[in-house]
């Protein structure tokens, strides 16, 4: 959700007037603000899981074992790459909820070498996550869930007046599964503009007696930019939201191609 500050900071960012500010700031001081691009990492759990907390910029992890339960919780966080593991049993009773958190939030202003400022483009926010989990089922005759919990991911897009939001999850039962998907939000934005992009993953599980949950989205979580028009991405955190280009399969012809031509030239060498 864009706070006030946020909408404020996007309709500074968006006006020519700042474009002229920035320049002569720039020189003067890299500058900070509260509402800068930030990552956080929490995670929780054990008996009295509130106390039982850690939290970080980038990674976090949780390890608790006695005889009502036992479990690790991790986080990690990176600008465009979210992550959590939630690994959990139970023991002689009932254990608490245990979670992890994974989310950013970064600013990218668009930028080009060939294209005026405020030309009308359209940039593909790419949001790629997957996962998998397995719980067990061993009845206790406690009228409890034997183990569940939570998986959540959602990536968000503002500018200003603009709000584009995607979010999926799903309850985990004491069974396996898993997920993977990719969606795409389509922003239209011009070269000039500045847009702020969130993303978040949140696990929470919970198991009674001998029973574990496992739920496993490490690696996972991705938000890529891109656009059929000559841009470039100016994220305030210098993170590159590019997709890696894979090398294309005719390159791999390159190698062979000269090994032939090399064959050739010898051959004709040879008859002359």
């Amino acid at each position: 959700m864009v706070t006030a500050t946020s909408q404020q900071r996007l309709s500074r960012k968006n006006s020519p007037l700042f474009g002229s500010l920035l320049a002569v700031l720039a020189c003067v001081a890299a500058g900070s603000s509260a509402d800068a691009s930030t990552t956080h990492s929490y995670v929780y759990g054990g008996p009295g899981s509130d106390e039982h907390f850690a939290a970080a910029p980038t990674s976090a992890a949780w390890t608790y074992a006695d005889a009502s339960a036992n479990g690790t919780v991790t986080a990690s966080t990176d600008f465009g790459l979210m992550e959590a593991t939630l690994d959990i049993g139970g023991g002689a009773g009932n254990s608490p909820i245990w979670r992890a958190i994974s989310e950013f939030t970064d600013y990218v202003t668009v930028r080009s070498t060939s294209l005026a400022d405020n030309t009308p483009v359209q940039v593909a926010v790419d949001f790629l996550y997957s996962g998998s989990w397995a719980g067990t089922n061993i009845g206790c005759g406690c009228g409890l869930p034997s183990s569940y919990g939570n998986w959540s991911t959602s990536i968000s897009v503002d500018q200003g007046a603009v709000n584009l939001h995607f979010a999926d999850g799903a309850f985990v039962g004491g069974a396996t599964g898993s997920v993977s998907n990719m969606t795409t939000l389509a922003l239209n934005t011009w070269v000039g503009a500045t847009f702020q992009i969130a993303g978040r993953l949140d696990l929470s599980g919970y198991t009674n007696y001998s029973n574990t949950l496992l739920q496993d989205f490490g690696h996972t979580s991705r938000v890529y930019l891109s656009s059929t028009s000559d841009v470039t991405f100016d994220a305030d955190s210098l993170h590159s939201y590019l997709a890696p280009v894979p090398l294309p399969a005719a390159a791999w012809l390159f190698p062979s191609a000269f090994g032939l031509l090399g064959g050739w030239v010898k051959r004709r060498a040879a008859t002359n």
